[in-house]
């Protein structure tokens, strides 16, 4: 009678085991800080790009080939990594790349994309932000 209620013990305490097991990842699931924080920077940058007026459409121009629209959203992303933080900006506008601060292999990087309209059409903008750490 010992016998089976000590095998009894064993296979309650590995049920129990096997279920706060399953259950453990579900407590990791959620981003930590510094991830949201890294998703919210790529936001801000994308949103204060495309709600003033001049970068988007100096983020249009780019898009359609205009040097001067190019050197404009250089000049402005390197003042914003300036006062920001010392990250790597990346810009494409439908197909077209911006490196502003890339001088290091980012440890990590995000990613905000927004649909913009320009007079030929509608094309995906997309701004990612890496990070030293």
């Amino acid at each position: 009678m010992k016998a089976f209620a000590s095998i009894e013990a064993v296979l309650a305490l590995l049920f129990a085991i096997l279920a706060f097991s399953l259950i453990l990842p579900s407590f990791h699931s959620q981003p930590s800080f510094l991830v949201v924080y890294q998703q919210q920077i790529a936001q801000d940058f994308m949103e204060v790009s495309l709600s003033d007026g001049e970068i988007s459409a100096a983020i249009r121009g780019f898009h359609d080939g205009d040097e001067a629209s190019r050197e404009f959203l250089l000049q402005k992303y390197s003042s914003f990594v300036g006062e920001t933080g010392d990250y790597c900006v990346e810009l494409n506008a439908g197909g077209r790349e911006l490196k502003v601060n890339c001088n290091f292999t980012p440890a990590s990087k995000t990613i905000a994309s927004r649909i913009v309209f320009s007079g030929n059409g509608f094309f995906e903008a997309r701004l990612s932000v890496g990070f030293h750490s």
